[in-house]
Formats: C-alpha cells, structure tokens, sequence
C-alpha cells in the first residue's frame, strides 16, 4: 500500500504548526503545494503558517486563493477575515466572517472568529448575537465563556462577567485574556484585592502583556496616592482653603452698594499682585483637584478597550508649587 507523499508533507506541517513552529513548516506546505497545486487545504495551511508566522498580508493572499480553488469551504474564509483582522482591517474582514459562519454555522471557531473581527469594526450587535450563539453552540468550551464575561463587561452586568470569566478559566487555567478581564470585573465590584490578584496571574503568564502590565501599575498608583486612603475625599477642604486666600475686595465688593457701579470698580479693582494670587489660586484649586480626583476614576483596562492610563503627579506638583507662590507672595506684603 502506498501513502500519498503531499498528504505527508501536509500533515507533518500541520503537526509543526501546532507546536509552534510555522517558520518550519513552511517548505513542507510548499512542496505539498506543488504536489497538488488545486487543493484549497494546502493553500489554507499556508495562509495559517504565514499568520502564525507574523505575515499577515501573506496570509491574506493564500486565504484568498484557497477561496479561489474552493468558495464554498469554510477554513479559507475564516482564514482571510483573521488576517484582515490581524491587519487593522476589520470591516472588509467582517464579510468573511460572516461567510464563514453562513457554510458551517455548527462550528465554533466560525463564531469565535465572527465576534472577534466584529468587535474590532465596532458592530456591537454582531458581536453580542454571535456570542450568544457560540454559547448555545459549544457551552463547555473555555472560549465560550469567557466571550460570554466579555459581552456581560460590555453591559455592565459584572457579577455575571466574574461567573464566565471564573468558569472560562476552569476550563482552560491558561486562558491569559480571562484572568486580566476578571480583575477588571472584580475591580468594577469593590473587590480590589482579588482583582490584582487576576492582574498578577495574566502578567504571570505573560510579562509581556501591556494590559495586565498597565493595570498593574494603575493599582499600585492608586495605592501610593498624596493622601491615606481614610483622607482620599477630604480634597473638598482644598476649595475653603484656597477661598480664604482670595483677596478680601473680591469678597466684599457687596459691601459697597451705595456707590455707583464706577466707583465699586474703581475701589474692587485688583492690584497686580493681587490678579497674581488669583490666578494662581485657580491654577492651584483645578490642579489639585484633577491630580487627588483623577487617579480614583481611572479604570482598569480590558483587552481591546483601548484605555491610556495617564500620571496625575505633574498636576500634584503643579498645584503645590502654586501654593509655595502664594506663601510667597503673603510674605512679601
């Protein structure tokens, strides 16, 4: 009995690809293809090779003649629409999505791919019936779920959020987007310390991750804020402090109702220091604010929001070096 050395050469491709060696799986996918230069399989493995390899754009094109050779085949058209969306180009990469749930609407990696690029071209609604699909399609798979916690984050339900996330990684301990997303539901309920906890656990597995990583240290920012935690909402003794330094003609200028309009002018109108104080005191009252404020409404990041955590320590040192101004400038007389 002989065996079919393209079907080989294939095979042996597809093994390499599934422990992460694309690069070498490459002339093998090659040679099969010169083999058999029609098969749609073998032009669908190498846009998969390429995509795992980091060329997108070649991956593109090989999906794209797989689609040529066979169009009524599934894998090409998921194919095409991932590496679309590896590109940035998610609302071309949408129709093939779309074309490859319609061939095998049975299968979940149709849907995964679907929800992805469909978040990502920002058709919420595609994405959440695709979700909810892909739930009553395979309910014990780790993906599942855990796209499921991701559609509850996006309506605000976290305590259904935290019970997919939870289940998600049950199945699969190892699912890095899970444990990150957790601790932004956790996060979202007050529950600080396990939510670092999943921080931790994401950036474990990865120290690469830029999510965890910036949440992370939203957390230990957050944790060394100017004031102790008891204090954090005493900022508003700033507003009455500063007011107490407002030059007193400002304050009094309903004192002076018996003159005419011209004379309390004349008689409120500031000095230049005294335009001096004033403007710093602003300067100082808006910086100290926003520098105690801000760091408290700032959110953790989940994968794909596209959150900048930013510092709030230059505006803390500029409303301080206001204050130092204003001390300045009362010595002074």
């Amino acid at each position: 009995m002989t065996t079919d050395p393209t079907a080989g050469a294939a095979a042996r491709a597809a093994a390499l690809i599934d422990i992460g060696r694309p690069t070498e799986a490459l002339p093998l996918i090659h040679q099969a293809i010169a083999e058999d230069p029609r098969s749609a399989q073998h032009r669908c493995l190498l846009s998969l090779a390429l995509l795992n390899s980091g060329d997108a754009s070649g991956a593109a094109k090989a999906a794209e003649e797989a689609i040529a050779a066979d169009p009524d085949a599934e894998w090409g058209h998921r194919l095409r629409a991932l590496a679309l969306h590896t590109l940035g180009w998610d609302t071309q990469a949408l129709a093939s999505a779309q074309r490859a749930v319609a061939l095998a609407p049975r299968l979940p990696a149709t849907y995964t791919v679907l929800i992805e690029v469909a978040r990502g071209a920002k058709h919420m609604a595609v994405a959440a019936s695709g979700t909810v699909e892909l739930m009553k399609l395979a309910p014990e798979q780790a993906t599942s779920h855990y796209l499921y916690g991701k559609l509850q984050l996006d309506l605000k339900r976290d305590g259904e959020a935290v019970q997919h996330f939870q289940e998600a990684l049950r199945l699969d301990p190892l699912l890095r987007p899970a444990h990150n997303d957790l601790g932004v539901a956790l996060l979202r309920l007050g529950r600080r310390k396990q939510a670092i906890r999943a921080f931790q656990a994401a950036a474990e597995l990865d120290p690469t991750d830029q999510t965890a990583s910036d949440n992370i240290r939203l957390m230990a920012r957050q944790d060394r804020l100017p004031l102790p935690s008891w204090a954090r909402y005493h900022y508003l003794l700033l507003g009455p402090a500063l007011f107490v330094a407002l030059p007193k003609k400002l304050l009094r200028r309903r004192h002076y109702g018996s003159l005419s309009e011209a004379a309390r002018n004349e008689v409120t109108r500031l000095t230049p220091r005294e335009a001096i104080r004033v403007t710093l005191i602003v300067i100082a009252g808006l910086a100290g604010l926003t520098a105690i404020i801000g760091p408290l409404t700032q959110t953790a990041n989940s994968y794909s929001s596209g959150f900048f955590h930013g510092s709030f320590t230059p505006l803390l040192y500029l409303a301080v070096a206001c204050v130092f101004a204003l001390r300045f400038l009362r010595s002074r007389g």
